[in-house]
């Protein structure tokens, strides 16, 4: 599962080519705190659960930019729990208490990847944590849920979407055209699991291992870090 995401401010500039008015996003608008991945361009932003992170949400049929945490404690929930991190598409799309999200709270991560842990190969009890992204110089999107208020409050917060890949639950990770498609204000149940057989999968994305992504990481001209 993702724990860690990175992330810059050209990312958010990824939306400049979609079909929308792009007043309302800041592509220069100053990113939370976050902490330089080691070897890669410093205005890079690595962003943990409970840290905040930029998002775009859709307000009067435009998108805008806003900041909000990683990790969403619904109101509604009993007793004290830990933030949700992650949310299966099924959840948000079909479950009564995601129903005011699933409307009014889909939102787009823009990403340079994100950090997974994964099995070796040649050891199969061993991990190791990759660094994945595309293999095209394309945007790439990770679909949420938010909840962020007109003015920041403890409710706030951000729950990443996954799906069932068949060999696995895997971030639902998209496009341009299907990030546009994602904030849609039609889409429905069954549009949704359409769009889930049409995200960036294995075969689109590629995992750099630490040290790979370390030597690499300034030269991945698909993310203007050359130079």
């Amino acid at each position: 599962m993702c724990e860690a995401i990175v992330q810059t401010c050209d990312a958010i500039a990824a939306l400049a080519p979609l079909p929308w008015s792009a007043g309302s996003i800041d592509p220069v608008a100053g990113l939370p705190g976050g902490k330089a991945v080691q070897g890669v361009a410093k205005r890079e932003r690595l962003v943990k659960p409970k840290m905040r992170l930029r998002a775009i949400v859709v307000r009067d049929g435009q998108p805008v930019s806003v900041e909000v945490r990683w990790g969403w404690v619904p109101d509604w929930s009993m007793g004290a729990r830990a933030p949700l991190t992650h949310l299966s598409l099924e959840q948000v799309m079909r479950a009564s208490q995601y129903a005011r999200l699933r409307g009014q709270g889909r939102a787009l991560i823009p990403v340079e990847g994100w950090y997974e842990s994964t099995v070796d190969g040649a050891q199969a009890k061993r991990t190791r944590q990759a660094f994945v992204t595309s293999r095209s110089a394309g945007p790439l999107f990770l679909a949420a849920i938010a909840h962020v208020g007109e003015h920041p409050s403890g409710c706030d917060g951000l729950a990443l979407v996954t799906h069932d890949a068949g060999s696995g639950t895997e971030l639902l990770a998209l496009d341009a055209q299907a990030a546009q498609a994602w904030l849609a204000t039609d889409l429905d149940w069954q549009r949704a699991q359409t769009l889930a057989n049409s995200v960036i999968g294995e075969a689109q994305l590629e995992q750099l291992f630490i040290a790979k992504r370390q030597q690499t990481g300034t030269q991945r001209k698909a993310f203007g870090l050359a130079g």
